[in-house]
C-alpha cells in the first residue's frame, strides 16, 4: 500500500507486513464485539471478516511464511465459524 515506516530499523517489507496483520486483527476485534452484542446486524460481523481475511491475502503476498499471519488466520477462523453457527 505504500506505507512508509517512521522507523528507519524497520525494513519496508517488514512494515507492509506488519501494517496489514495490524489490520486484520483490529477487524477480528470489531468482528467479536459484534458476535458479542445481542441482535448485531449479520453485516457487522461479516463485513470485517471480509475485510481482515483481504488484509490477510495482502501480508501473505509481502512474506508468505510470516508466523504472525498464522495466528490471525485462526483467530479468524474461529470467529467466522462463529458466525456460520450464528447464521444456520
Amino acid at each position: 500500500q505504500g506505507r512508509v515506516s517512521p522507523t528507519k530499523r524497520l525494513s519496508p517489507e517488514y512494515f507492509e507486513l506488519m501494517c496489514n496483520v495490524d489490520s486484520a486483527k483490529a477487524l477480528w476485534l470489531q468482528t467479536g464485539l459484534a458476535l458479542a452484542t445481542p441482535g448485531a446486524p449479520s453485516a457487522a460481523i461479516r463485513d470485517p471478516l471480509v475485510r481482515a481475511f483481504d488484509y490477510l491475502a495482502r501480508a501473505r503476498k509481502t512474506n508468505a511464511a510470516a508466523p504472525e499471519i498464522d495466528i490471525v488466520a485462526g483467530l479468524l477462523r474461529e470467529a467466522a465459524e462463529e458466525y456460520a453457527r450464528r447464521a444456520q
